[in-house]
């Protein structure tokens, strides 16, 4: 069991470290690091860990303190029996504050501590796929008919564009890029050769606050670099012969004088030509 010295040092420590890391968090200018999408979920995190440590710590400091007490008093002979028992007391504390634990923290977790998990496992469940929907530059209705999985209904290939409303899973053509719960699709043909020169997809299938979109858009980055697709900037992306545009639209009205990080938005891409990216 950790002395009365350490386990002072140790809770001292640690309540330093939350002092420190809250104040420097409020000395950050806004529009910096506090604006960052991940930051209030990895902060809740920190702190909630740090929190359960201090909480930890602080056991074997309370008992050390009562017992030391004691033994100043002139009581450790005449309370001996518990004195040899000091290490099991701080073990039993811990044991039950770690049993609380497993059930505080995704008791937390689950009813919105970190995020609308409740919400974001309904919309996932919810969102059953109705198929696959492939397409790409150059292709004609009949190749993404027999690409695809996801009815494009008898009405395609009809007019210079396609579009339709239900759930589906769309993949850009010749390339392992799949997006999951997509909602809404809007294709245009070339007058001439009827062949695809636009696809426009809605990539989520809700609408998202402006944090968990901008999470979302950063692990898309990173996924499309590891399947082939070369970064022009933060938006375009470039795979053979097909640029990728990776954007937002904001889906409510905007107020002024609200918060940077307010509305609801959604997540596209624009498949065109590599020709018009370069």
């Amino acid at each position: 069991m950790p002395s009365l010295r350490t386990s002072a040092l140790l809770c001292g420590g640690i309540f330093a470290l939350i002092v420190g890391l809250a104040a420097l968090g409020n000395l950050a200018p806004a529009g910096t690091v506090r604006n960052l999408p991940w930051l209030p979920v990895a902060a809740k995190v920190v702190f909630l860990t740090l929190a359960v440590a201090f909480a930890f710590a602080f056991v074997p400091l309370m008992v050390n303190v009562v017992f030391g007490a004691q033994a100043a008093l002139g009581n450790e002979a005449r309370l001996a029996p518990l004195f040899r028992l000091r290490a099991a007391i701080v073990w039993t504390f811990w044991t039950i504050m770690g049993l609380g634990t497993l059930v505080a923290v995704p008791a937390a977790i689950w009813f919105g501590a970190f995020g609308d998990v409740q919400g974001a496992l309904v919309k996932r469940a919810l969102a059953h796929s109705q198929g696959i929907l492939v397409a790409g530059i150059g292709m004609t209705v009949a190749d993404m008919r027999r690409a695809s999985t996801y009815d494009l209904g008898p009405e395609a290939g009809r007019y210079a564009t396609i579009s339709d409303t239900g759930i589906f899973d769309f993949r850009v053509a010749t390339t392992p890029t799949m997006f999951r719960g997509c909602r809404l699709y809007f294709i245009s043909l070339d007058d001439k050769t009827k062949r695809v020169a636009q696809v426009h997809v809605a990539i989520v299938p809700e609408k998202m606050s402006r944090p968990e979109i901008e999470r979302f858009l950063s692990a898309s980055r990173a996924r499309l670099r590891t399947e082939g697709w070369r970064a022009l900037d933060h938006y375009t992306f470039l795979r053979g012969d097909t640029s990728l545009y990776l954007t937002t639209a904001r889906m409510d009205e905007w107020h002024s004088r609200e918060a940077p990080d307010a509305g609801e938005w959604i997540a596209t891409i624009d498949l065109d030509s590599a020709k018009d990216a370069r």
